[in-house]
């Protein structure tokens, strides 16, 4: 199973270096939003579609979305 950490913020928030703040402390990889629009554009996968998935995700404090399955 992958780790994934999200975040959402304001821009100028400082949400960029927050995160990188934290994935080096956890000792994850930090990816941008920008790098995962790439990577999923080499797969084939829409801009729409991967915005979709990610706004499904409910979060740490909401807890996991019911349709994710551990693999």
């Amino acid at each position: 199973m992958m780790t994934v950490v999200t975040s959402s913020r304001f821009t100028h928030s400082g949400g960029d270096t927050l995160a990188r703040c934290l994935a080096e402390k956890l000792g994850i990889p930090s990816i941008s939003r920008e790098v995962l629009k790439e990577v999923a554009t080499q797969f084939g996968i829409t801009e729409s579609i991967l915005k979709e998935q990610l706004e499904k995700t409910q979060g740490f404090i909401r807890g996991p979305s019911p349709e994710r399955r551990v693999y």
